[in-house]
């Protein structure tokens, strides 16, 4: 069994970017150990999440998956045992150290059950899938991670909050843009004008929050015209793009994620070194 596709690692594992730069944007950075803790939880959380959700694609759904295929060789009991480890492996971590639980039920109940199990199966709405991501993969890592070391929010903290929020929901519409075809998603109601549209606009929320968060604080928030660099450069080559559901697939399996990895990669850089007193 190939771990690294049963827990499809190599789709969730930018994911982790998002709490860890919400970590670096704390006025003082926690105890390594710590975060290193917190990140683990969240991958584990992740690990399990992606799993069970291709378990009931692969059980329900009858689509096929490399956990599909494992079910010719394993019961369903081994497999679905399989899917709940990196759970227990988290419950064993909150002996060391951990933040509010709350963000993590939370993340389950949206993302693991209403999203995914019978009868709720949310998944099919459009509308659910465009913000139970944001919700789950972004505001509730975010604050969990975030919220283990501090009580108190910084502009910088709100703005890359907001900021992640909406590049997730622009994701998850070029997700739908890409599957336009063959399911029943917005941009196949709206047309995949109207889908681009959409997802321009939420690529500008981020442009404003920028904007606002170095307005309000040159000095400390000058990080935030790489956001303005980056998200400018998105709806630019948005409007370039050819009109096919194909290109758009093409954004979604990219490994940087339509250019994230680069300018996750930046903010990570700049933060850590902002701690050293370089910037």
């Amino acid at each position: 069994m190939n771990l690294l596709k049963f827990y499809k690692v190599d789709i969730w594992i930018r994911n982790l970017g998002i709490p860890f730069i919400g970590i670096l944007s704390l006025e003082i950075f926690p105890n390594p150990l710590y975060v290193a803790i917190i990140l683990l939880q969240l991958a584990f959380l992740q690990a399990f999440s992606f799993a069970i959700n291709d378990y009931f694609d692969s059980k329900i759904r009858k689509e096929k998956t490399y956990m599909s295929s494992l079910f010719k060789i394993y019961s369903s009991y081994i497999v679905l045992f399989f899917c709940i480890v990196p759970l227990i492996l988290l419950i064993i971590t909150f002996f060391i150290f951990h933040g509010n639980l709350v963000f993590l039920l939370l993340y389950i109940i949206i993302y693991d059950i209403l999203y995914e199990v019978p009868p709720f199966r949310l998944k099919k709405s459009s509308f659910f899938s465009l913000i139970s991501s944001p919700i789950s993969l972004v505001l509730l890592l975010y604050l969990y991670a975030y919220l283990s070391f501090t009580s108190t929010f910084s502009i910088r903290a709100i703005a890359f909050l907001i900021i992640f929020f909406f590049y997730m929901a622009f994701h998850e519409m070029i997700h739908q843009i890409a599957h336009s075809k063959r399911e029943k998603v917005l941009p196949k109601v709206l047309g995949m004008k109207g889908g681009i549209k959409i997802a321009q606009v939420l690529l500008s929320i981020p442009i404003l929050v920028s904007i606002f968060a170095i307005l309000l604080g040159p000095a400390r928030n000058y990080i935030f015209v790489i956001t303005l660099g980056f998200s400018i450069l998105r709806i630019y080559k948005l409007c370039k793009i050819k009109l096919s559901p194909e290109e758009f697939e093409k954004i979604k399996i990219s490994w940087h994620k339509f250019y994230s990895v680069h300018e996750g990669i930046i903010y990570v850089i700049f933060l850590a070194l902002a701690h050293f007193g370089i910037f």
